[in-house]
């Protein structure tokens, strides 16, 4: 109860807006090292469908490894989708090429 008598209600972790198509988006086993960087409460099935995207942006999955310790963030699924993922990539590969894309996924995790 708050001092002004008002009643707190339980806040809900709100995923953002996933799309039918993000919901069936492939899923990948989580390596121990980013599973050892989520809180108990993450939804393990989204995130493992995030993990599966993010990956996708690295040439090896060590590279993928680093870069979520750096930001892990951009594997929630409450914070981000699937198709944000794969479609920013996109982008900054058709802006940039494969290598340049790769690169500054690297230095900046969350691009």
């Amino acid at each position: 109860v708050h001092p002004t008598g008002a009643v707190s209600r339980a806040r809900s972790v709100s995923m953002r807006s996933w799309t039918a198509a993000d919901m069936q988006f492939a899923s990948l086993p989580l390596p121990e090292e980013v599973e050892s960087l989520l809180s108990a409460d993450t939804d393990r099935k989204t995130t493992s469908q995030m993990w599966a995207a993010f990956s996708k942006c690295y040439e090896t999955e060590d590279e993928a490894v680093e870069a979520a310790k750096r930001n892990t963030g951009t594997i929630l699924p409450y914070l981000n989708s699937p198709s944000n993922i794969i479609g920013s990539y996109a982008y900054i590969v058709e802006e940039l090429g494969l290598e340049q894309a790769r690169e500054v996924c690297k230095q900046n995790p969350g691009v």
